[in-house]
């Protein structure tokens, strides 16, 4: 994941990028087609939310709300789960 900001309402995003080539990306197209289409109807406070997706030729990037507080892994580690 990486962060970025939206440049027309300043806020920030994270940003899923999915290289598209090799192997793998041939296994696992349906399932990011799938991830996407279930991210666009969730609708959760506990789920982040989706923004957008672009495909470029080399990579698709999802754009998701940026959750704040840091690594979700680290916050498990250290708070165990809730």
């Amino acid at each position: 994941m990486k962060s970025g900001i939206n440049t027309r309402t300043q806020e920030l995003v994270a940003i899923k990028i999915i290289m598209k080539k090799g192997d793998l990306w041939e296994k696992n197209r349906v399932n990011l087609t799938r991830e996407i289409e279930i991210l666009k109807v969730l609708r959760h406070p506990r789920i982040i939310e989706y923004k957008r997706v672009y495909e470029g030729k080399e990579h698709v990037y999802i754009v998701l709300a940026l959750a704040g507080g840091g690594e979700l892994f680290e916050k498990l580690r250290k708070d165990g789960p809730v």
